[in-house]
């Protein structure tokens, strides 16, 4: 699973936001699937077994975990939680965020279509070098600030008494990519696209 390597590799002393794309889901078909897809047997479980592993790799540090309002992002967390539970692991219900799903999607349907007829990695590159029409979508410079924003607003919200939470937020590939290549430089011609349960990790 992805998101494991990038949770290793995380600093231990200091708030952490993970960015994680939801678990394996049906497929995509049209654009009103985009909403609608939930997730497999396979996803239900993989999500509940990165749970039982985040009690370990975790340690005692507290978790917070925040969800996309489109529903197979809130199976993922709530199978997460599942899994922190069965190892005695206590956390609250995830919080939903709406901007952690497509804020800057101001056609979600005209987007989907898009995506569906040039394939998900010509229509990144496509968004990503500004080729797209933006009174359907942001422009990816924008939309990639958004992202960066919600992560790092939980950062700032961390207690005193919390100083090393990880949070966790389930979100869309997409996401992911608008922080890897806008902020870290790297590129899903580079690095392939973020497959199910991948992460991108920040921190100050």
């Amino acid at each position: 699973m992805p998101v494991r390597k990038t949770l290793a590799n995380i600093p231990r002393d200091r708030p952490v936001s993970v960015m994680v794309r939801h678990a394996a889901r049906d497929p995509i078909r049209s654009a009103d699937e985009g909403w609608n897809a939930r997730l497999t047997a396979v996803g239900h479980e993989a999500a509940r077994e990165l749970g039982a592993d985040l009690a370990e790799i975790a340690g005692s540090r507290p978790i917070q975990m925040f969800s996309s309002p489109i529903p197979r992002c809130q199976q993922t967390a709530e199978r997460v939680r599942e899994g922190l539970t069965s190892k005695a692991v206590a956390t609250r219900s995830p919080t939903v965020v709406d901007a952690l799903a497509g804020p800057y999607l101001h056609d979600a349907n005209a987007v989907m279509a898009i995506a569906l007829r040039l394939g998900d990695q010509t229509f990144v590159r496509q968004w990503f070098d500004g080729k797209l029409d933006h009174t359907v979508l942001l422009p990816a410079t924008d939309a990639a600030r958004g992202q960066l924003e919600v992560l790092a607003s939980a950062l700032d919200g961390a207690h005193d008494d919390h100083r090393n939470t990880l949070h966790l937020h389930f979100s869309h590939d997409w996401n992911i990519l608008l922080i890897r290549e806008h902020f870290v430089g790297i590129t899903h011609e580079d690095a392939e696209m973020p497959g199910f349960m991948d992460g991108v990790a920040v921190w100050r």
